[in-house]
């Protein structure tokens, strides 16, 4: 049997393991050894790149070039202050996955204008986060830190270091919520509602909040027939579509500021931002790291936007 394939209580499951840390779960893979076969195979090609485009129904072109030409425009004056004086650093255990040129992270960090820089978790335990000065925790599997680990982060954002997490990378900054003790590491006042969901969400962005600096609205505000927006939504009227894959629908509390709220009756945020010690946070609930996918499935300029909001996060937390 597979090594990763484990039997117990009649059923199978695969082993998995949390990013940033070596925790292991096991996820349900059904009653016999031939479907967890298949469901493990399925696992490892969804690690492929020929499987990062997720809406294959939606198959309209991407032009790669004219987002890639927006996002190297856009606040190009900054991003050079920021090249000369700051160094940007993205979290993996399998940088080969995302520097290759069609994983949409890479992506959107260098065709923005920035080098991109992996450390792993075994650096980041021995302090090689003290070398930057923003760091990118990607979206994937859930992160778990070790306790050393988990002390280096907080002690890097403490210190002033920038902290931007994405999807699975949102979570990591939150108050532990949902029964999980131990998987977040409590720097935002700011817990979560787990719900599952993929497929393209509007978020209303805060035109004034230094997140949402040049971001232009590229869907059409919503009409509320059938309900009423939030309250604390009403300053939110920049919407934006974006890509979601199972990101914490997040409720912010005390001084954490909310980028974006999810359009709906309830205020859940898609973006918050907030400070730790003397370091800066944004979390991104959803993945506008996506911006290819969410072209597919809406507009070019919607796409855009995704693509200059990493920017905007980028420059934010390096207080440029």
């Amino acid at each position: 049997m597979n090594s990763l394939i484990v039997r117990k209580d009649g059923q199978y499951f695969i082993r998995v393991k949390a990013q940033g840390g070596g925790r292991e779960f096991l996820s349900p893979a059904g009653k016999s050894l031939s479907a967890a076969r298949a469901r493990l195979k399925a696992e490892k090609a969804a690690l492929s790149p020929a499987s990062w485009m997720l809406f294959r129904d939606y198959a309209a072109e991407v032009d790669e070039a004219a987002i890639r030409r927006a996002g190297e425009a856009f606040r190009r004056e900054e991003t050079r202050a920021f090249l000369a004086g700051k160094r940007l650093v993205m979290h993996s255990d399998t940088p080969e996955r995302l520097s290759h040129p069609a994983n949409p992270t890479g992506a959107v960090i260098r065709g923005n204008g920035f080098p991109l820089n992996f450390i792993s978790t075994e650096a980041i335990r021995a302090g090689g986060l003290a070398g930057y000065d923003v760091a990118i925790f990607p979206g994937g599997f859930g992160y778990f830190p070790d306790a050393a680990v988990a002390e280096r982060i907080r002690s890097f954002v403490r210190n002033g270091g920038g902290f931007i997490g994405i999807c699975a990378g949102a979570f990591l900054p939150l108050r532990d919520s949902c029964g999980i003790k131990g998987a977040c590491l409590g720097m935002l006042d700011a817990d979560y509602v787990h719900f599952r969901e993929r497929g393209l969400a509007d978020m209303a962005l805060d035109p004034d909040d230094p997140v949402a600096q040049g971001i232009e609205a590229s869907t059409r505000t919503p009409v509320y027939a059938l309900y009423r927006k939030h309250p604390r939504t009403r300053h939110h009227t920049v919407h934006v579509s974006v890509e979601r894959c199972n990101g914490p629908l997040i409720r912010a509390h005390g001084k954490t500021r909310v980028v974006a709220y999810y359009d709906g009756s309830e205020p859940y945020a898609a973006i918050v931002r907030g400070v730790f010690g003397k370091g800066r946070i944004v979390v991104f609930s959803a993945h506008p790291d996506g911006y290819a996918e969410t072209v597919r499935m809406s507009t070019l300029n919607d796409g855009i936007q995704c693509f200059k909001l990493i920017k905007n996060a980028i420059l934010y937390c390096a207080k440029m």
